[in-house]
Protein backbone atom coordinates (compact mmCIF):
# COMPACT_ATOMS: atom_id res chain seq x y z
CA UNK A 1 0.00 0.00 0.00
CA UNK A 2 1.47 3.39 -1.04
CA UNK A 3 1.34 6.51 0.83
CA UNK A 4 -1.49 7.85 -0.99
CA UNK A 5 -3.75 4.46 0.05
CA UNK A 6 -2.60 4.94 3.62
CA UNK A 7 -3.78 8.90 3.79
CA UNK A 8 -7.01 7.89 1.88
CA UNK A 9 -7.43 5.04 4.30
CA UNK A 10 -7.11 6.68 7.29
CA UNK A 11 -9.92 9.47 5.62
CA UNK A 12 -11.84 7.01 5.05
CA UNK A 13 -11.93 5.13 8.54
CA UNK A 14 -12.31 8.37 9.68
CA UNK A 15 -15.41 9.57 7.88
CA UNK A 16 -16.74 6.98 6.22
CA UNK A 17 -16.84 4.64 9.38
CA UNK A 18 -18.36 7.28 11.89
CA UNK A 19 -21.09 7.95 9.05
CA UNK A 20 -21.90 4.02 8.52
CA UNK A 21 -25.07 4.31 9.86
CA UNK A 22 -26.42 7.39 6.97
CA UNK A 23 -24.83 5.25 4.44
CA UNK A 24 -26.34 1.97 4.99
CA UNK A 25 -29.57 4.16 5.50
CA UNK A 26 -29.29 5.81 1.82
CA UNK A 27 -28.25 2.56 0.37
CA UNK A 28 -31.66 0.67 0.85
CA UNK A 29 -33.11 3.14 -1.67
CA UNK A 30 -31.54 1.45 -4.39
CA UNK A 31 -30.84 3.40 -7.47
CA UNK A 32 -33.50 5.81 -6.67
CA UNK A 33 -34.38 9.33 -7.98
CA UNK A 34 -35.68 11.92 -5.69
CA UNK A 35 -37.05 14.81 -8.27
CA UNK A 36 -36.81 18.74 -6.75
CA UNK A 37 -37.67 20.27 -9.09
CA UNK A 38 -37.00 21.09 -12.76
CA UNK A 39 -35.19 17.56 -14.18
CA UNK A 40 -36.00 13.64 -14.61
CA UNK A 41 -33.76 11.29 -14.39
CA UNK A 42 -33.42 7.94 -14.32
CA UNK A 43 -31.31 4.59 -14.68
CA UNK A 44 -29.83 3.89 -18.10
CA UNK A 45 -27.90 1.14 -17.49
CA UNK A 46 -24.72 -0.35 -15.76
CA UNK A 47 -21.40 -0.73 -16.61
CA UNK A 48 -20.31 -4.18 -15.15
CA UNK A 49 -16.62 -5.62 -15.52
CA UNK A 50 -14.15 -4.15 -13.12
CA UNK A 51 -12.64 -7.03 -11.10
CA UNK A 52 -13.00 -7.49 -7.17
CA UNK A 53 -9.26 -6.99 -6.16
CA UNK A 54 -7.81 -7.32 -2.37
CA UNK A 55 -7.01 -4.34 -0.39
CA UNK A 56 -10.28 -2.62 -0.29
CA UNK A 57 -9.84 0.55 1.82
CA UNK A 58 -13.71 -0.37 3.27
CA UNK A 59 -14.29 -4.25 2.90
CA UNK A 60 -11.06 -5.70 2.16
CA UNK A 61 -12.37 -6.41 -1.25
CA UNK A 62 -13.13 -3.80 -3.91
CA UNK A 63 -13.61 -2.86 -7.21
CA UNK A 64 -14.06 1.08 -7.27
CA UNK A 65 -14.22 2.18 -10.30
CA UNK A 66 -12.31 6.11 -9.27
CA UNK A 67 -12.70 7.28 -12.60
CA UNK A 68 -15.18 7.97 -15.78
CA UNK A 69 -15.30 9.91 -18.67
CA UNK A 70 -17.44 10.47 -22.05
CA UNK A 71 -16.07 11.11 -25.25
CA UNK A 72 -17.88 14.49 -26.60
CA UNK A 73 -18.20 13.12 -30.40
CA UNK A 74 -17.90 9.07 -30.65
CA UNK A 75 -20.38 7.92 -28.23
CA UNK A 76 -17.81 5.85 -25.78
CA UNK A 77 -17.06 5.61 -22.04
CA UNK A 78 -13.92 5.31 -20.37
CA UNK A 79 -13.45 3.86 -16.98
CA UNK A 80 -10.71 3.15 -14.48
CA UNK A 81 -10.64 1.81 -11.09
CA UNK A 82 -9.10 -0.29 -8.28
CA UNK A 83 -8.68 -3.25 -10.67
CA UNK A 84 -5.71 -1.53 -12.25
CA UNK A 85 -7.60 -2.03 -15.67
CA UNK A 86 -8.46 0.97 -18.15
CA UNK A 87 -12.22 0.30 -20.22
CA UNK A 88 -13.34 1.22 -22.85
CA UNK A 89 -17.41 1.19 -23.98
CA UNK A 90 -19.96 1.51 -26.24
CA UNK A 91 -22.39 3.94 -24.52
CA UNK A 92 -25.48 2.42 -26.51
CA UNK A 93 -24.17 -1.20 -26.20
CA UNK A 94 -22.08 -1.97 -23.39
CA UNK A 95 -21.21 -5.19 -23.25
CA UNK A 96 -18.15 -5.55 -20.37
CA UNK A 97 -16.31 -3.11 -21.84
CA UNK A 98 -12.90 -3.26 -23.77
CA UNK A 99 -9.39 -3.62 -21.67
CA UNK A 100 -6.82 -1.12 -22.99
CA UNK A 101 -4.62 -1.98 -20.37
CA UNK A 102 -3.87 -3.77 -17.11
CA UNK A 103 -1.66 -1.63 -15.30
CA UNK A 104 -1.09 -3.72 -11.68
CA UNK A 105 -2.05 -0.70 -10.18
CA UNK A 106 -5.42 1.84 -9.24
CA UNK A 107 -6.11 3.79 -12.02
CA UNK A 108 -6.99 7.03 -11.07
CA UNK A 109 -8.19 9.36 -13.48
CA UNK A 110 -9.11 8.92 -17.71
CA UNK A 111 -9.75 11.81 -19.93
CA UNK A 112 -10.72 11.42 -24.13
CA UNK A 113 -9.36 14.89 -26.07
CA UNK A 114 -11.93 17.19 -26.90
CA UNK A 115 -12.48 15.91 -30.15
CA UNK A 116 -12.24 12.42 -28.68
CA UNK A 117 -9.94 11.13 -30.59
CA UNK A 118 -7.09 10.59 -27.87
CA UNK A 119 -7.52 8.90 -24.36
CA UNK A 120 -5.27 10.00 -21.56
CA UNK A 121 -5.03 7.28 -18.25
CA UNK A 122 -2.85 7.61 -15.26
CA UNK A 123 -2.70 6.28 -11.92
CA UNK A 124 -0.96 4.36 -8.93
CA UNK A 125 1.94 3.43 -11.05
CA UNK A 126 3.36 6.91 -11.95
CA UNK A 127 2.55 6.59 -15.58
CA UNK A 128 0.57 8.41 -18.21
CA UNK A 129 -0.34 6.41 -21.46
CA UNK A 130 -2.26 8.30 -24.57
CA UNK A 131 -3.99 5.79 -26.91
CA UNK A 132 -5.14 7.07 -30.14
CA UNK A 133 -8.59 6.37 -31.47
CA UNK A 134 -8.99 8.11 -34.55
CA UNK A 135 -9.63 4.42 -36.26
CA UNK A 136 -11.78 3.55 -33.57
CA UNK A 137 -12.02 1.57 -30.76
CA UNK A 138 -10.74 -1.56 -32.30
CA UNK A 139 -7.93 0.22 -33.32
CA UNK A 140 -6.81 1.47 -30.52
CA UNK A 141 -3.19 1.98 -30.55
CA UNK A 142 -0.77 3.36 -27.29
CA UNK A 143 1.39 6.35 -28.35
CA UNK A 144 5.24 5.62 -27.90
CA UNK A 145 6.91 7.56 -25.03
CA UNK A 146 4.63 6.70 -21.78
CA UNK A 147 5.28 9.80 -19.42
CA UNK A 148 6.61 9.09 -15.96
CA UNK A 149 5.39 10.57 -13.10
CA UNK A 150 7.25 11.42 -9.71
CA UNK A 151 4.46 10.08 -7.94
CA UNK A 152 1.20 8.55 -8.49
CA UNK A 153 -0.92 10.09 -11.18
CA UNK A 154 -4.40 11.41 -9.71
CA UNK A 155 -5.93 13.71 -12.39
CA UNK A 156 -5.27 14.57 -16.01
CA UNK A 157 -7.18 17.27 -18.04
CA UNK A 158 -6.67 18.08 -21.84
CA UNK A 159 -6.09 21.33 -22.98
CA UNK A 160 -9.19 22.71 -25.30
CA UNK A 161 -7.00 22.05 -29.01
CA UNK A 162 -6.14 18.84 -27.86
CA UNK A 163 -2.20 20.07 -28.37
CA UNK A 164 -1.46 19.61 -24.15
CA UNK A 165 -2.09 17.13 -21.35
CA UNK A 166 -1.63 18.44 -18.27
CA UNK A 167 -0.98 15.29 -15.27
CA UNK A 168 -1.39 16.12 -11.52
CA UNK A 169 0.26 14.02 -8.57
CA UNK A 170 -0.36 13.29 -4.99
CA UNK A 171 2.56 15.27 -4.26
CA UNK A 172 1.52 18.54 -5.32
CA UNK A 173 3.60 18.61 -8.91
CA UNK A 174 1.36 19.74 -11.96
CA UNK A 175 3.14 19.06 -15.82
CA UNK A 176 2.11 20.28 -18.83
CA UNK A 177 3.42 18.05 -21.85
CA UNK A 178 3.25 17.24 -25.55
CA UNK A 179 0.90 14.34 -25.64
CA UNK A 180 2.97 13.13 -28.91
CA UNK A 181 6.29 13.36 -27.79
CA UNK A 182 6.37 13.28 -24.19
CA UNK A 183 8.18 16.35 -24.05
CA UNK A 184 8.04 18.27 -20.76
CA UNK A 185 7.36 22.02 -21.28
CA UNK A 186 6.30 23.02 -18.04
CA UNK A 187 5.94 22.41 -14.68
CA UNK A 188 5.03 23.83 -11.19
CA UNK A 189 4.35 22.56 -7.81
CA UNK A 190 1.29 23.64 -5.14
CA UNK A 191 0.96 23.00 -1.70
CA UNK A 192 -2.22 20.64 -1.68
CA UNK A 193 -4.33 18.93 1.00
CA UNK A 194 -3.69 15.36 2.35
CA UNK A 195 -4.97 13.74 -0.89
CA UNK A 196 -2.96 15.43 -3.39
CA UNK A 197 -3.79 17.11 -6.35
CA UNK A 198 -6.61 15.19 -6.87
CA UNK A 199 -8.02 17.00 -9.77
CA UNK A 200 -7.51 19.93 -12.78
CA UNK A 201 -9.16 21.67 -15.05
CA UNK A 202 -7.89 24.21 -18.37
CA UNK A 203 -10.05 27.27 -18.58
CA UNK A 204 -12.16 26.42 -21.73
CA UNK A 205 -11.74 29.17 -24.03
CA UNK A 206 -8.02 28.85 -25.05
CA UNK A 207 -6.77 26.65 -22.44
CA UNK A 208 -4.81 29.87 -20.77
CA UNK A 209 -4.98 28.84 -17.10
CA UNK A 210 -5.44 25.64 -14.90
CA UNK A 211 -7.45 25.19 -12.13
CA UNK A 212 -5.81 23.01 -9.32
CA UNK A 213 -6.97 21.97 -5.73
CA UNK A 214 -4.72 23.27 -3.44
CA UNK A 215 -4.01 23.87 0.25
CA UNK A 216 -7.59 25.51 1.41
CA UNK A 217 -7.97 27.29 -1.97
CA UNK A 218 -8.39 26.61 -5.52
CA UNK A 219 -5.11 28.13 -7.11
CA UNK A 220 -5.03 29.52 -10.53
CA UNK A 221 -2.35 29.50 -13.07
CA UNK A 222 -1.12 30.59 -15.99
CA UNK A 223 -0.83 27.51 -17.80
CA UNK A 224 2.47 28.62 -20.05
CA UNK A 225 4.28 29.16 -16.77
CA UNK A 226 2.91 27.90 -13.73
CA UNK A 227 3.01 31.54 -12.21
CA UNK A 228 -0.49 31.88 -9.63
CA UNK A 229 -2.62 34.75 -10.62
CA UNK A 230 -5.73 33.69 -8.30
CA UNK A 231 -6.72 32.08 -5.13
CA UNK A 232 -9.89 31.49 -3.98
CA UNK A 233 -9.26 30.09 -0.53
CA UNK A 234 -12.16 28.27 1.27
CA UNK A 235 -11.60 28.79 4.98
CA UNK A 236 -10.03 25.88 7.15
CA UNK A 237 -11.17 23.34 4.24
CA UNK A 238 -8.76 21.79 1.52
CA UNK A 239 -10.28 21.66 -1.84
CA UNK A 240 -10.37 18.14 -3.97
CA UNK A 241 -12.72 18.80 -6.99
CA UNK A 242 -12.55 21.89 -9.61
CA UNK A 243 -14.97 22.44 -12.84
CA UNK A 244 -15.26 25.22 -14.75
CA UNK A 245 -18.28 26.44 -16.84
CA UNK A 246 -18.10 25.71 -20.55
CA UNK A 247 -18.07 29.86 -21.07
CA UNK A 248 -15.18 30.06 -18.69
CA UNK A 249 -16.87 32.83 -16.38
CA UNK A 250 -17.61 30.54 -13.17
CA UNK A 251 -15.09 28.14 -11.59
CA UNK A 252 -16.36 25.60 -8.76
CA UNK A 253 -14.97 23.50 -6.53
CA UNK A 254 -15.75 20.58 -4.23
CA UNK A 255 -14.73 21.39 -0.74
CA UNK A 256 -13.72 18.92 2.55
CA UNK A 257 -16.64 20.41 5.01
CA UNK A 258 -19.17 18.81 2.34
CA UNK A 259 -19.90 22.16 -0.22
CA UNK A 260 -19.48 23.57 -3.28
CA UNK A 261 -18.29 26.96 -3.46
CA UNK A 262 -18.73 29.17 -6.83
CA UNK A 263 -16.99 32.19 -8.19
CA UNK A 264 -17.06 34.21 -10.58
CA UNK A 265 -13.72 34.10 -12.77
CA UNK A 266 -13.22 37.64 -13.48
CA UNK A 267 -13.17 39.07 -10.46
CA UNK A 268 -13.07 36.22 -7.86
CA UNK A 269 -16.14 37.03 -6.24
CA UNK A 270 -18.42 34.30 -4.51
CA UNK A 271 -21.40 33.61 -7.00
CA UNK A 272 -23.16 30.57 -4.75
CA UNK A 273 -22.18 28.52 -2.07
CA UNK A 274 -24.04 25.32 -2.43
CA UNK A 275 -24.69 22.84 0.72
CA UNK A 276 -24.30 19.76 -1.11
CA UNK A 277 -23.52 16.68 0.97
CA UNK A 278 -23.94 16.00 4.40
CA UNK A 279 -21.29 15.38 6.71
CA UNK A 280 -20.20 12.09 6.98
CA UNK A 281 -18.41 12.54 10.57
CA UNK A 282 -16.63 15.67 12.64
CA UNK A 283 -13.20 15.97 12.75
CA UNK A 284 -12.03 18.60 15.55
CA UNK A 285 -15.68 20.43 15.47
CA UNK A 286 -15.98 20.09 11.81
CA UNK A 287 -17.55 18.81 9.34
CA UNK A 288 -16.18 15.93 7.16
CA UNK A 289 -18.16 15.36 3.63
CA UNK A 290 -15.99 15.39 0.78
CA UNK A 291 -17.22 16.46 -2.90
CA UNK A 292 -14.96 14.23 -5.20
CA UNK A 293 -17.03 14.26 -8.47
CA UNK A 294 -18.02 17.80 -9.85
CA UNK A 295 -18.89 18.78 -13.58
CA UNK A 296 -20.94 21.54 -15.32
CA UNK A 297 -22.99 20.17 -18.05
CA UNK A 298 -21.34 21.06 -22.04
CA UNK A 299 -24.58 23.77 -22.51
CA UNK A 300 -23.46 25.22 -19.35
CA UNK A 301 -27.11 24.92 -18.00
CA UNK A 302 -26.33 22.43 -14.82
CA UNK A 303 -24.18 21.85 -12.72
CA UNK A 304 -23.62 17.90 -10.80
CA UNK A 305 -21.83 17.49 -7.61
CA UNK A 306 -21.29 13.69 -5.80
CA UNK A 307 -19.13 12.52 -2.78
CA UNK A 308 -18.17 10.35 0.26
CA UNK A 309 -21.79 10.35 1.27
CA UNK A 310 -23.13 8.43 -2.23
CA UNK A 311 -25.71 11.46 -3.12
CA UNK A 312 -25.60 12.98 -6.64
CA UNK A 313 -27.31 16.43 -6.82
CA UNK A 314 -28.30 18.24 -9.94
CA UNK A 315 -28.06 22.45 -9.71
CA UNK A 316 -29.01 25.32 -11.74
CA UNK A 317 -25.46 26.43 -12.76
CA UNK A 318 -27.05 30.10 -13.01
CA UNK A 319 -28.24 30.31 -9.27
CA UNK A 320 -27.19 27.34 -7.64
CA UNK A 321 -31.52 26.06 -7.89
CA UNK A 322 -31.28 22.50 -6.93
CA UNK A 323 -33.05 20.66 -9.51
CA UNK A 324 -32.91 16.96 -8.88
CA UNK A 325 -31.16 14.38 -6.27
CA UNK A 326 -29.87 10.83 -6.92
CA UNK A 327 -28.84 8.04 -4.86
CA UNK A 328 -27.28 5.48 -7.28
CA UNK A 329 -27.57 3.21 -4.33
CA UNK A 330 -23.59 2.23 -5.07
CA UNK A 331 -21.64 3.39 -2.35
CA UNK A 332 -18.95 6.33 -2.82
CA UNK A 333 -18.90 8.46 -5.90
CA UNK A 334 -15.93 9.27 -7.65
CA UNK A 335 -16.18 10.44 -10.59
CA UNK A 336 -19.51 12.46 -12.58
CA UNK A 337 -19.45 12.91 -16.44
CA UNK A 338 -21.75 14.12 -19.03
CA UNK A 339 -22.44 13.44 -22.25
CA UNK A 340 -22.12 16.44 -25.21
CA UNK A 341 -25.81 16.55 -25.19
CA UNK A 342 -26.66 16.71 -21.72
CA UNK A 343 -28.69 13.94 -21.72
CA UNK A 344 -26.74 11.38 -20.16
CA UNK A 345 -25.05 11.80 -16.51
CA UNK A 346 -22.04 8.90 -15.93
CA UNK A 347 -21.32 7.68 -12.25
CA UNK A 348 -18.44 6.43 -11.30
CA UNK A 349 -19.07 4.05 -7.87
CA UNK A 350 -17.17 2.29 -5.12
CA UNK A 351 -18.51 -0.94 -5.02
CA UNK A 352 -17.11 -1.35 -8.90
CA UNK A 353 -20.17 -0.08 -11.12
CA UNK A 354 -20.17 2.86 -13.48
CA UNK A 355 -23.95 4.08 -14.11
CA UNK A 356 -25.19 5.91 -17.26
CA UNK A 357 -28.42 8.17 -15.73
CA UNK A 358 -30.59 9.73 -18.62
CA UNK A 359 -31.07 12.86 -17.59
CA UNK A 360 -33.89 15.34 -19.20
Amino acid sequence: MDIFQEVLQRLLERTVGAGKAVRRKRMVAQSAATEVGGVEAGLDRELTGHRMTSGSLLTGRSAAVFTVHLSRSRGLVATGGADGTVRLWHAEAPDGGQVLAETGNAVHSVRFSADGTMLAAGGNDKQVRIWDLSGGPAAARLLPGTWRHHAYVLALAWSPDGRHAACAAGDGRVAVRDPGSARTLWETKVKAGPLGVGDIAFSPADGGRLALPAWRAVSIVEAGAGQRVLSLTTGKHNVDSVAYSPDGKLIAAGVSDGTVRVWRVADGTAAHTLRVHAPMAYSEGEPVGRVTGLAFAPSGRFLASGGWDGVVKIWRAADGALLREVEPGRGVVHALAWSADDTRLAVAAHDGVAQLWSIS
